[in-house]
């Protein structure tokens, strides 16, 4: 009884408000679209290459390596010493800098070690890097969840909840999760996940290049699905610019694009177009094109797809390109 009462609230709010009647927004006619045989046969095929991509690169993924942080060990006097005069007794204390990294680490040794004497100083905590980097990330963080958040009531009230399994969504929790890992915590596994994320991105550049706007009606709703979007796109570049934290993957390592697009059309072809068929819903335009759609046409889905994993093989390797640059 008060499962079916949840369930039937869950269905109102999530389903309820979608109007079948504005264009690419589902219905019947959305839903057949495509004849039912084309659909299968295209969901038989994606689904089997993506399958075997999978296959083929889960073994030789690009894993992010972690190396110990440099250990820097400072005589406490000198912590305590910060007073004195012109700040000579500081060059006279004991500092031992044991270094276990590579020698690009060695300029952040120094980098940290200098920072450490200019605090002592001004009777300052060290580290002062860090204290200039954590608030930037929490404001972003603060920000990019407020953004969330209202999208989020924007859905409830409208009840048209089922579109956060748009995987624009995903890219927004996916970097929301990114942003609150804690520095000193980014192992291996925080850089798949932020390697994998970056192939939802591509997703959101299309979106803007190709807005879906007819089904926002309240006031401020195009406002914010710009604002996300374009977080979504940003966002990555500012995880990038943290000193040893996220990197994408090589360039000549391609079982990642692979991997990840695979993912990616089997994310759409198995769970979205199965949940669109249960609830006549167009999610992602995975039913019927967009209104904004160019490519209108009976194998849009096809060829759709066939730009975005091209797309995809080229997106992430641009990120190596200019973080080399950089």
């Amino acid at each position: 009884m008060a499962l079916g009462l949840l369930g039937g609230v869950l269905s109102d709010i999530a389903l309820s408000g979608v109007n079948f009647s504005l264009a690419g927004n589902g219905g019947p006619e959305c839903i057949d679209y495509i004849p039912p045989w084309q659909r299968w046969l295209e969901t038989l095929i994606f689904s089997s290459v993506s399958f075997y991509g999978i296959y083929c690169s889960i073994g030789n993924l690009e894993f992010g390596s972690t190396t110990p942080p440099a250990q820097i060990v400072i005589d406490k006097k000198a912590l305590t010493n910060g007073n004195s005069e012109n700040g000579k007794d500081l060059a006279a204390d004991t500092r031992e800098i044991k270094c276990h990294s590579n020698i690009t680490q060695t300029k952040q040794v120094a980098q940290t070690y200098i920072q450490t004497l200019l605090s002592n100083v001004v009777d300052t905590v060290p580290a002062l890097g860090f204290v200039q980097q954590i608030p930037t990330r929490e404001l972003i963080f603060r920000f990019y969840v407020t953004v969330f958040v209202i999208e989020l009531c924007y859905k409830t009230l409208t009840r048209t909840l089922i579109f956060f399994l748009n995987p624009c969504h995903l890219s927004t929790v996916l970097q929301l999760i990114l942003l609150k890992i804690p520095q000193e915590n980014h192992g291996p596994w925080a850089v798949q996940l932020f390697r994998f994320h970056l192939y939802t991105v591509p997703g959101a550049l299309m979106a803007l290049a190709f807005p879906i706007l007819n089904t926002r009606l309240m006031i401020g709703e195009m406002f914010i699905y710009f604002v996300q979007h374009i977080l979504i796109v940003s966002v990555p570049f500012y995880l990038m610019s943290i000193k040893d934290t996220y990197s994408p993957e090589s360039l000549t390592n391609y079982s990642w694009p692979m991997f990840s697009a695979s993912l990616l059309v089997l994310y759409h072809f198995l769970f979205l177009q199965t949940v669109s068929l249960l609830t006549q819903v167009n999610l992602n335009c995975i039913m019927c094109p967009a209104v904004s759609d160019p490519l209108e046409a009976d194998s849009t889905e096809s060829w759709l797809w066939a730009i975005k994993v091209y797309w995809l093989f080229l997106y992430s390797p641009s990120f190596t390109v200019l973080l080399t640059c950089i």
